[in-house]
């Protein structure tokens, strides 16, 4: 068996192909099971001028990996909303909110060195933005209009 479901599939950016490849016996014997042979793919030789791993890219590896058919990088894209909304089901089901979405202690206090030096980030304002980017409401919650746009 060369993989999972006994095939792994090269993705060709440079030439936007994806092909069933078999696998040395001695890479599987020392990757399978782990995230080695992804790793092992991904770092191959690639056209530097070629962008690596845009939507559409995605979309060809998530055809090749379920057996369905993703045509277009905006079906993968609404895969990882719907994917994202759940998540924060979850999370609100939990009893998480909107004051345990934040960030890391330090950038709390004045940053010590680069470009930025001695700024804090502003947590309410990015939340307010990245909150409306994502059709949410003012508490982080995903509104009536985006789960029936997503069918959920």
């Amino acid at each position: 068996m060369d993989g999972y479901a006994g095939t792994l599939h090269y993705v060709d950016l440079t030439r936007g192909t994806l092909e069933p490849r078999s696998f040395p016996e001695d890479l599987r014997q020392k990757y399978l099971g782990c995230r080695g042979p992804g790793v092992r793919l991904i770092t191959d030789p690639v056209n530097r001028t070629t962008v690596p791993l845009g939507a559409a890219d995605y979309a060809a590896m998530l055809s090749g990996m379920t057996d369905q058919t993703v045509t277009a990088a905006d079906q993968f894209m609404v895969v990882g909303e719907w994917i994202g909304n759940l998540q924060k089901f979850f999370t609100i089901r939990a009893g998480f909110t909107r004051a345990d979405d934040t960030l890391p202690r330090f950038l709390h206090e004045p940053l010590q060195e680069g470009a930025p030096r001695g700024r804090v980030w502003e947590l309410g304002s990015m939340l307010d933005h990245y909150y409306a980017v994502r059709s949410r409401d003012s508490e982080g919650r995903p509104t009536p209009q985006t789960l029936q746009g997503l069918g959920i």
